[in-house]
């Protein structure tokens, strides 16, 4: 029986054997199968890290297209994959947006304009600005700016309406709007020359004083004449036109009155009748820190000015503490046509320090001085 048996044993092993054999190429099979998902999957993952950034970006823009108020211009077929925005360009005012994603709508419409970190040029505190084409500045903007904190009921058509129409020939126009939202609003302007302390002559400073008389005539000011804010264009006409071109902090004329502002207007054209007489600056000129002009009891105390400017450049300076519109447009008036009395050569845009002690001559005779 033992004999009988024992090959039956064997049929049984060998046909377990068979069995589990199978049951591993079964395993085999099934672990291809899993590991041929498995690549499904990965190549369906694929493609779907591929396209999931082109539908957010389509998405943005859809949403870009709506959240934003006014938007002009197409965007480029091909936006820019480089940053429009980074760190180090934000001004302080605005880490708080830039953090917390209140900037990601317009940093992501200056990117589909193809505006790239590359063409940053500079940043202040109320706008950054980039190089846009060859005749064009962008400037990205908050709206966090004193004009409309002061003009609360403005829209951004209102503030160029203002520039352009208002002040057309004293302030560099906005060309075009180009995006606004409820923080920011982009626009852009041509490019010009900025001044040079050095090139200032009667004839520039008497462009100077006109801007700052336009303003008290409109009554809307900005204390920022500093001369990285001015320069020159030539308009259609052929003519070089000396301009404002930030224009961000205007003010009523009431405001200006009540805050004392005339102090940093004064403060400009001390520095800028300093280079037109002498060809150097106040604090290079009288070896004095222009910090300490700074407080209008003190500026009062030194009499405006009055031992290094003559009679009618320190008219000017009164004219600004006492604030008022027409006394200010009278006193500025009367400072031009006391220059523009002197001969042309003397207002020559050649003037150099040689012949500054003779043209200061000449400007204290036209004083009775």
């Amino acid at each position: 029986m033992s004999q009988a048996k024992s090959p039956k044993k064997n049929d049984q092993s060998k046909d377990k054997s068979k069995d589990k054999s199978k049951d591993k190429s079964k395993s085999k099979d099934k672990n291809k199968d899993k590991s041929k998902n498995k690549d499904k999957n990965k190549d369906k993952s694929k493609r779907k890290d591929t396209d999931q950034p082109i539908e957010k970006s389509k998405d943005k823009c859809k949403s870009l297209g709506k959240e934003s108020s006014l938007m002009t211009g197409s965007p480029s077929s091909s936006p820019s994959s480089s940053p429009s925005l980074e760190p180090s360009m934000i001004p302080k005012q605005w880490e708080s947006d830039y953090k917390e994603g209140r900037m990601t709508n317009v940093s992501n419409f200056l990117r589909q304009k193809g505006i790239k970190s590359s063409d940053y040029l500079k940043s202040g505190s109320t706008c950054i600005v980039y190089d846009y084409n060859n005749d064009q500045v962008l400037k990205l903007t908050t709206k966090n700016i004193v004009y409309f904190r002061q003009f609360g009921s403005s829209t951004v058509t209102d503030f160029k309406n203002l520039i352009c129409n208002r002040f057309s020939s004293y302030f560099l126009p906005i060309k075009e709007v180009l995006y606004e939202d409820s923080n920011y609003f982009v626009y852009t302007q041509d490019k010009l020359r900025i001044l040079d302390l050095q090139e200032i002559d009667v004839d520039i400073f008497c462009g100077i004083l006109d801007i700052v008389k336009k303003m008290f005539a409109e009554k809307v000011i900005t204390p920022d004449i500093i001369s990285c804010n001015l320069g020159f264009m030539t308009n259609s006409q052929g003519e070089t036109e000396l301009l404002l071109l930030d224009y961000h902090d205007l003010i009523p004329i009431n405001v200006y009155q009540k805050k004392q502002k005339w102090t940093k207007i004064f403060n400009c054209l001390l520095n800028f009748a300093s280079y037109m007489l002498y060809k150097k600056g106040f604090e290079d000129q009288f070896k004095q820190s222009l910090s300490l002009w700074k407080e209008d009891a003190k500026i009062r105390q030194k009499n405006y000015a009055s031992e290094y400017f003559p009679k009618h450049v320190v008219d000017v300076f009164k004219a600004l503490d006492n604030g008022n519109k027409q006394s200010v447009i009278s006193a500025i008036t009367q400072c031009q046509t006391n220059f523009f009395s002197m001969p042309n050569d003397a207002r020559s845009l050649t003037q150099r320090s040689d012949t500054a002690k003779s043209l200061t001559k000449d400007v204290l005779c036209l004083d009775g001085s």
